[in-house]
This record gives structure tokens, sequence and C-alpha cells, in this order.
């Protein structure tokens, strides 16, 4: 018996993958079938449950496959030295992968996905935070902002990106950035104050 090549093996899935992509980003009103993305994918239906127990276990693929590309340019731009934030990091993924990532943030029954990227980009932004910020106050201050920016971003996509992107970030940079100085500076005054 032949032995299973990964890398064919890899491009069937992303063939799954790109077709389940591919019908999301033409109608994401509707939901997707197995047999859909069988017939977008030009595979055997053997073949789909091969890879995939149900469409369901593919949209997990295709958001953790989504995520783990976010969060490797996110830790790429952070380790390079520059100086990335996370401003800088969000705008970056929407630039690369901003349809998709608007269309799994808008979906409303996706919250999946949603606290999946909360998840991954909370702890890269308390790592920027944490000589800035009470450590007490610190998980607050991470997930306030990182929820913040996620739901101006979707709304920028929900709104068909009428503002354009030259001066949506300068806006998400002000509004980030002048809460976390807030919070930066009472953390400091705070912290100043002697105990009673």
């Amino acid at each position: 018996m032949a032995k299973p090549n990964p890398e064919k093996r890899a491009r069937t899935k992303q063939r799954l993958m790109d077709a389940y992509i591919t019908l999301l980003k033409t109608d994401s009103e509707n939901p997707i079938t197995a047999s859909a993305v069988i017939e977008q994918a030009a595979v055997n239906r053997s073949t789909f449950y091969e890879y995939f127990d149900n469409v369901g276990d593919l949209k997990r693929a295709v958001e953790d496959n989504l995520i783990e590309t976010m969060v490797s340019t996110a830790q790429n731009a952070l380790d390079s030295g520059k100086n990335a934030d996370l401003v800088d990091l969000v705008m970056n993924a929407y630039v690369k992968h901003g349809d998709l990532i608007g269309l799994f943030l808008s979906q409303q029954s996706t919250s999946y996905f949603t606290s999946r990227v909360k998840s991954v980009l909370m702890p890269l932004l308390a790592n920027t935070l944490e000589e800035k910020v009470n450590p007490q106050e610190l998980p607050y201050v991470s997930k306030f902002v990182t929820s913040g920016l996620l739901g101006f971003y979707s709304h920028w996509y929900e709104d068909k990106q009428t503002l354009p992107i030259e001066e949506l970030v300068p806006l998400a940079r002000t509004l980030a950035f002048s809460c976390l100085n807030a919070v930066s500076d009472t953390g400091k005054n705070n912290l100043l104050q002697p105990s009673e």
C-alpha cells in the first residue's frame, strides 16, 4: 500500500478550505453545504469526509488557519524589534485578510472566531503593556482594548469601508492610545499614592 503523500494531502486540504472561502465570499447569508464545497473544490464526496467531519469542522479549520496567520504576522512584527503596536498589527491583518476576517466577525453565530482572536491578541497586547499598566488592571485593559479594536474594524467592514483606511488607522490609534495613556497615567498615580 502506497504511503500518503503529505504535500498532496496538504494541497487537497487547502483546496477544500479555499473552496469554503470562495463560497463564503460569494454568499455569506446562506449556509454552506458539504455538497457545495465538494462541487466548488471539484473533489469526490469521500475526499471531503477524509479531511473533515462536516462543514462546521471545515469552517473551524479555516478560522484556525486565519488566526494562526494573524498571530504569526503579529509575532514576527514584535520579534523584529520594530515599533509595532496593536493598531498596526490589527490593521495589517485587515489589509491582508480583511474580507475574510470581516465576514467571520460580522457573522452573529461565530463567537468561536471572535473569542479565539481575542485570546491570541490579548497576550500580545499585555506583553507590550506590562511595564506601563498596573498588573492587577492589565487583564482588564488588554480585553477592553482588544475588544474595542475588533469591534472598530468589524464596523468598518460592515459599513462597506466607507471611511478611507488613511483616516481609519489614525482614528483607531487615537482611540486605543488615549485609553491606554489614561490607564497608564492612572496606574502610575495609583502606584505612587501611599497606601492608607
